[in-house]
């Protein structure tokens, strides 16, 4: 059995795998950040808690950093919703990013697990990591859980859009307990209104190619959210990649979970339950030698996915007839 294993990559699927693996192996956890910016994603459903207690972690750490939500309302094309997502569950939990994924690694330190923080890495091989100041460490067993911009060991990422966040943070006066989700469809994409304890959050989805910034505050102000808010998008945004992607094949060399191996759209508000999903998922096979069926499934996971997200955008191409709700129906 393999003692010594790296995990690159300190979001939810990477720290989650280490609390799955600890008891067994050897772990460092790679990271380039510190836990400092915000992180986008972060509504989860009450399912989260059945998840906690598998993995072992402390509902304390949820509790301290999330707060309730009281469901999804909107307007998608034509149709009202209400306590609805694309996989039409309601979810009352919205986690403190980075707050709760630093509380998180700092939990699993305690444990005995190695969290490295700003240390970017240069190169990743089958058996050894290459940090950017040339140091060479040696590993049983290298996990990928950096993300669905993961591009290393010559696999093929099929990406199926071009979707990318465009995030404005809004402080808040004072302190939140609770927020409502709020999603709105537009010509080219659509709008998610959210709050943390102490920010508001507004983001922007669309193609990378039909991204205009010059446009976005006159899009913001037709949606039935600013006419009823008034409130302003005043900071400059924030713009990160959110495409739907999977590997080609099944990695043979260096091991890729969470949106490494496939990514959702944010629409589908299921990337936190998901990364977690995977950790256990993929801990349970490895302790198994069956990481071939753990891909199969995930697999198959991915393909249900894309059938229902091209239905839920079928509606808005249906009232928009528009290329960016084209492209997700062509799937």
């Amino acid at each position: 059995m393999s003692n010594r294993v790296a995990i690159v990559g300190g979001g939810i699927a990477g720290l989650c795998l280490a609390a799955c693996l600890k008891e067994k192996y050897l772990i460092k956890v790679f990271d380039k950040s510190s836990y400092e910016s915000y992180i986008v994603g972060e509504h989860v459903p009450n399912d989260i808690l059945q998840l906690f207690e598998k993995l072992n972690i402390p509902l304390s750490l949820l509790k301290e950093n999330s707060i309730k939500c009281l469901g999804i309302e909107g307007k998608w094309a034509k149709r009202q919703l209400k306590n609805e997502g694309i996989f039409r569950i309601g979810y009352d939990l919205v986690i403190e990013r980075p707050d709760f994924d630093k509380c998180l690694a700092n939990w699993l330190i305690q444990e005995g697990v190695e969290v490295l923080l700003d240390t970017p890495i240069r190169d990743i091989k089958a058996n050894s990591i290459v940090l950017t100041s040339g140091e060479t460490i040696n590993f049983d067993l290298i996990i990928d859980c950096s993300g669905r911009n993961s591009n290393k060991f010559n696999n093929i990422r099929l990406v199926f859009d071009k979707l990318i966040g465009v995030t404005f943070y809004n402080n808040l006066s004072k302190e939140v307990r609770t927020t409502k989700i709020n999603i709105e469809s537009s010509e080219d994409g659509w709008w998610y209104f959210n709050s943390n304890k102490s920010n508001e959050i507004i983001t922007y989805f669309t193609d990378a190619d039909l991204y205009h910034k010059d446009e976005v505050q006159n899009i913001y102000h037709r949606t039935e959210w600013y006419k009823k808010n008034r409130k302003e998008l005043i900071n400059k945004p924030v713009i990160r990649a959110c495409h739907t992607s999977i590997l080609e094949k099944e990695p043979s060399k260096v091991f890729q979970i969470g949106d490494s191996f496939s990514s959702y759209d944010p629409l589908s508000s299921n990337g936190i339950f998901k990364a977690m999903k995977d950790a256990i998922d993929f801990s349970s096979s490895l302790n198994n030698s069956n990481t071939s069926q753990f891909y199969k499934e995930k697999r198959n996971d991915f393909m249900k996915y894309l059938k229902i997200r091209a239905t839920f955008y079928r509606m808005g191409f249906d009232y928009y007839q528009t290329e960016f709700y084209e492209r997700r129906v062509r799937i």
